[in-house]
């Protein structure tokens, strides 16, 4: 069987975008509801965090896809027709995405299989965190003299920003995989992985905890 390697639903990561807070909302969105949508927050995996699904892509044994998801709030200030955009409170919501995320019933080796597969989700919570990490005074902000202009320039900023991010973490993905063969050069896993998490582990935990703060108020960095 070949193990297929999923990678970021970055697809994903624009739809957050899309759904970003702006100033006439209620309030910013929660764990709650991620889970409704099937994301699960960044965990140490257990092979039945892995559904099974003996439909989708016979030819592999699992498929595991991670996530990352900014959100947003900002606010807008007009004054003498001069517009400035700033965001006042930023999210990251990262883990695995369960709905495309899965094993096959006939495949035993899962539990063998969990190191390569926390790795992958390793890297990409470290990059989450990273992207979590920046202050509110580090994000874009945009002035203008239209505030749809604004908010949409705004938009497309942070968009271009998680962009970066996002390639970064791909590329070590890929180094990762090519590394260790596919997760099939069991040693390298373990020597890779175990970097990979020591750095994790030095890394400030970022991306909104389980359960997280109340709406409406920024995560504690």
């Amino acid at each position: 069987m070949i193990l297929r390697l999923g990678l970021v639903a970055f697809v994903l990561s624009f739809l957050a975008f899309a759904h970003g807070q702006n100033e006439n909302t209620s309030g910013m969105p929660s764990w709650k509801d991620e889970m409704a949508r099937g994301f699960m927050p960044y965990t140490q995996l257990k092979v039945e965090d892995l559904p099974i699904d003996d439909k989708t892509d016979p030819g592999s044994a699992f498929n595991l896809k991670s996530f990352i998801h900014p959100r947003w709030h900002f606010l807008v200030s007009e004054k003498e027709g001069v517009v400035d955009v700033a965001v006042d409170q930023w999210m990251v919501f990262a883990g695995m995405d369960k709905n495309v995320s899965w094993r096959k019933s006939a495949f035993k080796q899962m539990k063998e299989t969990l190191p390569y597969a926390q790795a992958l989700l390793d890297i990409n919570e470290l990059y989450a965190r990273q992207l979590g990490a920046l202050k509110l005074e580090e994000l874009p902000q945009v002035r203008s003299t239209s505030i749809v202009e604004a908010s949409t320039e705004l938009e497309s900023n942070l968009t271009e920003l998680a962009r970066q991010k996002y390639q970064q973490m791909q590329v070590e993905q890929d180094e990762f995989t090519k590394a260790t063969e596919n997760g099939h050069d069991a040693k390298k896993v373990r020597e890779k992985a175990a970097e990979i998490r020591k750095r994790l582990d030095a890394t400030p935990r970022t991306t909104v905890p389980y359960p997280e703060p109340s709406p409406r108020t920024s995560p504690a960095r």
